[in-house]
């Protein structure tokens, strides 16, 4: 076996302990785990050298006055297993107070060995059983189901009359100078390794084996930028977390607690925490990441961006009722750059994510990967705040499995009207890439016309080969925008291999206040003909003056040549409640009903579009007044869009418009 540390065991200070750790399955008279080095806590007249050596430095020849304790615990089954060599002088085994005290009588189970070869079981100091040694034999206390054994050479030797309960670490008393002896830790369940304030936080993510926790001092500060090294994609997560403050399971964290969790803080540009290639696996458990520099780019980064295979990218990372926080004058442009597979983020609260003059954003990809969840979070950024895609250095490859739900997404108004900074805001979520995209149950809200036309929801296929396929929008509520979806069938800069198809807003409810926060005023704007698109079950409340809008842009074909967006196809449109505003369908400069000949297949049945007057629609709509149309409401004037009695039912047998029994509220 490797030798992971080193222990002092010294009558004068000359002599030195191996010690190995392992963690994994109890396996009977055998090691059959993954191996990980130990840290030393509780140092006595000891000093700790390179690779862990600890040495007793001070005190007095024979007397038991030095010694340390290790940092990891075993919560479950396990064993220590100890190798003396010849005439050494130590007490060693599992305790449960582990303290700076050096007294062997606080060992709960131990081994103590002499140099005349002897060899005797002390509980709490009270002697229990005695034998003789000889160069290599093998010594185990190993418990199993609360029971207590001590083995030689793999035969018990003696079984305690106490049952044993709660977490067990490695406790030494130093006695004398001698040869090296080995203490092989083993944990049947998950080891837990508390990195204290001012710990070597590098080094314990560098030691890490799958299934252990790594637990930070709630409250302390570890400064740096921390490299997630590579781990095999096989076997338990390696949890990282805060020792208090934590909230259940389950609930989104409060914000108040971002200096009260483990804080990781980037002191410069450079991400606090890199997942480098080939990293696997890591679990991120009710801690703070901070921004401590106003240059920091990403403050938390899943991969190095350059990986020119799929199989190379990082992947199973969770973020759970974690705080990401940007620098309060500089920000962050990004708070997760997420270049990886398998990536979440749940319960979670980022905030203070802008730059001046450059976009910005919560959570991104632009080499992305399969498998992102973003659920029950509070985010907000400067320019978008989600965003997939963008650029890529993997051709061909498109971002899949992408599930946003039940989150938060949005900006201080108060950026809006600054005199000085431009947090180039944008919209509120994009899709460059997507295939298999489900967003649900989200509050959407604060997008104004600023570095952009004010859109809240910007799908647009950008760069080589990627496009946008089967994406469903339910049960979400956006407000306070200046106008709502744009959505592009095709690039104009690079070659899209199919145009955007199989996209459908269901259930939703849009408030579109132009008057207020700029922008086109419109419900949807189709550019370079997107197909497939459905719209069911929408209320749209708008003083914009057009419902949806479609132009002949270009796009770029498969030769590199420019060509024309023609006519979107298959447009699905029922059991909608709209204004139609001024112009309503409109394209290529023809509004409302000659607008709408520009979708052709378009099944427009069944929906409330108030304010038109015309003819060219479709059979089987509402066309009340605008007065009529605030009727179809509880409380129009007061905001409440949920539907009267007088609201017509649709196709399906149920009120047109949303069912506000599946929103969030907002």
């Amino acid at each position: 076996m490797d030798w992971a540390y080193m222990v002092g065991r010294d009558r004068c200070g000359s002599g030195v302990v191996t010690a190995v750790v392992f963690v994994g399955s109890l396996v009977t008279a055998q090691l059959s785990a993954a191996q990980g080095p130990v840290q030393w806590t509780n140092l006595v007249k000891t000093t700790v050298g390179p690779s862990g050596v600890i040495q007793k430095s001070t005190g007095c020849g024979g007397c038991p006055d030095a010694g340390a304790t290790s940092v990891q615990t075993i919560g479950g089954n396990g064993y220590v297993e100890l190798t003396p060599a010849a005439g050494q002088r130590v007490t060693a085994g599992l305790g449960t107070t582990p303290t700076a005290s050096t007294d062997p009588a606080l060992i709960d189970y131990g081994f103590g060995f002499w140099p005349d070869g002897g060899w005797d079981v002390r509980e709490r100091g009270v002697y229990k059983k005695d034998g003789r040694r000889i160069a290599g034999d093998v010594f185990r206390i190993e418990r199993t189901s609360g029971r207590v054994t001590y083995f030689k050479n793999g035969a018990p030797v003696y079984v305690s009359a106490t049952l044993s309960a709660g977490p067990l670490t490695v406790d030494t008393t130093i006695y004398s100078k001698g040869t090296p002896f080995t203490l092989a830790f083993v944990a049947a369940g998950a080891l837990t390794v508390r990195v204290p304030a001012g710990a070597d936080l590098q080094a314990a993510l560098n030691a890490a084996q799958p299934g252990m926790t790594l637990v930070l001092d709630a409250g302390a500060r570890y400064v740096g930028n921390f490299l997630l090294p590579p781990r095999s994609r096989t076997g338990a997560d390696i949890v990282i977390t805060s020792s208090a403050n934590v909230p259940p399971s389950g609930t989104r964290v409060n914000a108040a607690l971002v200096n009260a969790l483990a804080i990781i803080e980037t002191p410069n540009e450079d991400p606090a925490i890199l997942a480098t290639t080939g990293a696997h696996n890591y679990r991120f458990v009710g801690l703070t990441f901070k921004a401590g520099s106003p240059v920091v780019f990403d403050i938390v980064q899943l991969g190095i961006g350059t990986e020119t295979d799929t199989t190379l990218y990082p992947s199973g990372f969770v973020f759970d009722r974690v705080i990401i926080r940007g620098h309060p004058i500089g920000g962050a442009k990004r708070g997760i750059l997420a270049n990886a597979h398998d990536v979440t983020l749940i319960n979670s609260d980022v905030r203070d994510i802008f730059r001046v003059d450059q976009d910005s954003t919560t959570f991104g990809c632009f080499n992305c990967g399969k498998g992102y969840t973003l659920r029950n979070n509070h985010l907000e950024a400067g320019s978008e705040v989600v965003i997939f895609g963008g650029a890529n250095s993997v051709a061909g490859t498109v971002a899949e499995n992408i599930v946003v739900e039940n989150n938060v997404l949005t900006r201080p108004l108060s950026w809006r009207n600054e005199p000085i900074r431009n947090r180039q805001v944008k919209n509120l979520f994009e899709l460059k890439e997507g295939l298999h995209v489900v967003v649900r149950g989200n509050v959407m809200f604060n997008n104004w016309r600023a570095a952009q036309s004010g859109t809240a929801i910007v799908l647009t296929p950008r760069d080589e080969r990627k496009y946008l396929q089967d994406v469903l929008f339910e049960n979400n509520v956006i407000y306070n925008a200046g106008s709502m979806i744009g959505l592009s069938g095709k690039d104009n800069h690079f070659y899209t291999p199919i145009f955007s198809n199989q996209i459908t807003f269901r259930n939703n409810l849009f408030i579109i206040k132009q008057s207020t926060y700029g922008g086109d005023g419109r419900l949807t704007l189709f550019t370079a003909a997107p197909n497939s698109i459905t719209f069911d079950h929408n209320t749209v409340i708008s003083d914009g003056g057009a419902l949806i809008a479609a132009y002949d842009s270009t796009y770029m074909n498969a030769s590199g040549g420019m060509a024309t967006g023609g006519p979107v196809e298959n447009l699905t449109f029922t059991n909608n409640v709209v204004p139609n505003g001024e112009y309503g369908f409109i394209a290529n400069g023809s509004v409302n009903g000659a607008g709408f000949a520009y979708f052709p297949g378009a099944v427009l049945t069944s929906n409330v579009i108030a304010g038109y007057t015309g003819w060219h629609y479709p059979p089987g709509n509402f066309y009340p007044t605008l007065s009529e149309f605030q009727g179809l409401f509880l409380g129009y004037a007061a905001g409440d869009y949920r539907p009267s009695a007088l609201m017509p039912i649709g196709t399906d047998g149920t009120p047109m418009g949303a069912d506000f029994t599946k929103l969030p509220p907002r």
